[in-house]
């Protein structure tokens, strides 16, 4: 009894960007509070995948959504691939990566992102790395777009 006539299933990564959906299937704003003429059209579709590292925090998307995927890093392997991006690619220190992160990045984490674990349906473990839940979730899919989602 969804208003959307869709199977939608949101993954959200640990390092992904944050991605705003909007509750209409046809549209999706990037980011919020642009004008309409800035707006990306889709059209429906029997599956649709949405990320982003607070997807969970809205009740109301939460509820639109089939199948919610949390896919879990273990910190360490966080802090790793922020480090290496943000001094190869951002060309910064070191010591403000650490700063940062221990500041900032991991209180945020712990108060904001972790807790919306508690609202995903599966739990990927290994950072994505995981082939067993890659396989049981491309399954679902394969088999929702294979008879048509009704």
């Amino acid at each position: 009894n969804r208003k959307l006539n869709t199977k939608t299933i949101a993954v959200c990564a640990m390092l992904c960007a944050m991605a705003y959906a909007l509750t209409a299937v046809s549209h999706f704003l990037l980011p919020p509070l642009l004008p309409a003429a800035a707006w990306l059209k889709y059209d429906p579709k029997d599956v649709i995948l949405a990320e982003g590292i607070l997807l969970f925090e809205d009740e109301a998307l939460r509820d639109l959504i089939d199948i919610k995927i949390f896919v879990d890093a273990p910190a360490d392997l966080r802090f790793i691939r922020r480090m290496l991006r943000d001094v190869n690619e951002r060309g910064r220190t070191l010591d403000s990566v650490v700063s940062q992160y221990i500041t900032t990045v991991k209180p945020m984490h712990d108060k904001f992102v972790e807790p919306t674990k508690d609202f995903a349906d599966i739990i990927v473990t290994g950072g994505g790395f995981n082939e067993i839940a890659i396989d049981i979730i491309s399954s679902k899919v394969a088999a929702w777009v294979g008879r048509g989602v009704k």
